[in-house]
């Protein structure tokens, strides 16, 4: 049980509560396989928590790379989005993406790959209040071949 809470507090001034792995993993197997493949499927967690759902989803849309590794892993990284009102929890996500990406991902230029995703992770990982989505921005990435440019459009507007 001590998995699913922080704290007793924590539950009551946030309402948090965690999902645990196996049943992330049991509910993303009811996500048709198409959705998983395509790396651009666009994902949107508005109570992110600590990204037990953000780092699964990514963990398996990166398990379909047959190219190019961190062309792949930034268009990956870029359609998925999560929301919390814990600034720690969003720092904790962001890392937990992060260090995935750097254990998993191989580049020639590493250091340039991580940057791109650190940039991704903090535009797409963003502290907030999805149920009064007014200061969240939501960032669209547009992909030519292995570059992109992105526009934003307020969450009250989608």
């Amino acid at each position: 049980m001590s998995d699913l809470i922080k704290s007793r507090e924590r539950v009551k001034s946030l309402g948090e509560v965690f999902t645990p792995p196996h049943i992330v993993s049991k509910m993303l197997d009811l996500i048709p396989q198409d959705k998983l493949q395509d790396p651009l499927s666009t994902w949107l967690e508005p109570t992110c928590g600590t990204g037990n759902f953000l780092i699964e989803i990514l963990k398996r849309k990166l398990s379909y790379s047959t190219g190019e590794s961190t062309t792949y892993a930034l268009k990956c990284l870029s359609s998925i989005y999560g929301i919390d009102i814990s600034p720690e929890n969003v720092h904790e996500s962001r890392d937990r993406l992060y260090r995935y990406l750097l254990l998993t991902v191989q580049s020639d230029d590493l250091t340039a790959f991580l940057k791109q995703a650190e940039a991704i992770l903090k535009a797409n990982i963003q502290i907030g209040n999805a149920l009064t989505p007014q200061d969240i921005t939501i960032w669209e990435y547009h992909w030519i071949e292995d570059s992109f440019t992105r526009s934003s459009h307020r969450m009250s507007d989608l």
